[in-house]
């Protein structure tokens, strides 16, 4: 057993050495080199899903309306918000002519809450692209006009981010830089996505900023294609890979904000949502990757103080790479370098996360967000509980 866990051990260590080359190389920051007339370039329209976002709503709105970009308008689509969502987001609709609310129509059973929110917006939206962009997001005010000048000069389909992570809880500190390490330290990402176009593995998007040519997004029919994904974004970048088209990511940690959750409540419940459906509700996949996640992130760290001889020099070694990757990643994405020093303790609560995901929907057959059951069966049992 000892063998069989050195040599997955060494060869984890060297795929994680190499996505982090790989990831320095591709991932690069938005460095427009080209000062094109932007008043002759296509509208933008902006989409704004927002379901009890009074908290973050108007944060997000001032960094929108203050972007440099000369042509562009803003939907915000209130997803039935039992909170100050609706009130806040008309007040700058009577000041911007730019704003326009929406009201969202009643969740068909078929649909999960995001998609539709996103499929009623880009029903509305005029716009040759349309800019998906999560309500707890906020953004300095080039970020549009070079995410347009990177998408011309890439030729892209889909232009998605990293953003910095503003993280102030220690909830937030130990387990959201986590979420990115398991993505970006064991994944390369490429100009083509996360793998090579027509892949039926792993690819993807951050659902925090997706920037979508209208013909290709409407090509692989939108967010319908996804309407029953929890983890849609994910699912819609994949869809865009499979079928074709350029997916590009960069690191936009410089000019693009998120803060996902403040407590942590927020963030047990948060990527308790998202980690089982990420693996499609497979048990046996969902446990295979948190097994290894165990056993590569977590078991090395008490194994150190016991273990002698080559073995000893393998898990340190293991260990050395781990906290390398997480420096690289703190320095490239900004993430608090608290959370690296505490890394084995960060890994530990986002495995029992995943534990707690399983048993969500496995067990429990639903889970929760911002009012609603979610559930992993088809639509007909879903219902809103708000």
């Amino acid at each position: 057993m000892i063998i069989i866990c050195s040599i997955i051990w060494v060869a984890v260590s060297i795929q994680m050495l190499c996505c982090t080359w790989i990831n320095v190389k591709t991932i690069t920051k938005l460095n427009p080199k080209i000062n094109k007339d932007l008043n002759s370039w296509p509208m933008v329209s902006v989409c704004i899903p927002a379901r009890n976002e009074e908290r973050n709503i108007e944060q997000c709105l001032k960094s929108i309306l203050l972007q440099d970009y000369p042509q562009f308008e803003v939907l915000v689509l209130n997803d039935q918000s039992i909170d100050r969502t609706r009130h806040i987001v008309q007040s700058y609709q009577h000041t911007h002519q730019q704003v326009k609310l929406l009201d969202g129509k009643p969740l068909p059973p078929e649909w999960k809450g995001k998609p539709w929110a996103c499929e009623q917006l880009s029903q509305a939206a005029q716009g040759e692209y349309l800019w998906f962009v999560d309500a707890d997001t906020w953004y300095e005010k080039s970020a549009l006009s070079n995410s347009m000048i990177e998408m011309d000069q890439t030729q892209a389909d889909l232009l998605t981010v990293i953003n910095k992570q503003i993280t102030k809880t220690w909830a937030e500190i130990l387990v959201v830089p986590v979420m990115i390490f398991s993505i970006i330290g064991f994944f390369p990402i490429t100009d083509s996505g996360f793998l090579k176009k027509k892949t039926k593995g792993w690819g993807g998007a951050n659902g925090q900023f997706l920037l979508f040519k209208r013909s290709s997004y409407h090509a692989i029919k939108g967010h319908q294609a996804v309407k029953n994904e929890i983890v849609e974004d994910i699912q819609i970048g994949q869809k865009m890979i499979q079928n074709g088209f350029k997916t590009i990511t960069r690191n936009a940690s410089q000019w693009a904000y998120c803060r996902m959750y403040n407590s942590f409540g927020e963030v047990w419940d948060g990527f308790s949502k998202n980690m089982f459906p990420a693996f499609n509700f497979s048990l046996w996949r969902a446990a295979g990757a948190l097994g290894l996640f165990f056993l590569i992130t977590i078991l090395p760290y008490g194994l150190v103080f016991f273990m002698h001889g080559w073995i000893e020099v393998v898990i340190i070694g293991l260990i050395g790479v781990e906290e390398v990757v997480r420096w690289t990643q703190a320095v490239l994405y900004q993430l608090p370098k608290s959370s690296v020093v505490l890394h084995p303790l960060g890994c530990l609560i986002y495995f029992l996360i995943g534990l707690n995901s399983i048993r969500w929907y496995k067990w429990l057959k639903k889970g929760f967000w911002k009012g609603r059951e979610i559930t992993s069966s088809r639509p007909e049992n879903h219902k809103k509980i708000c």
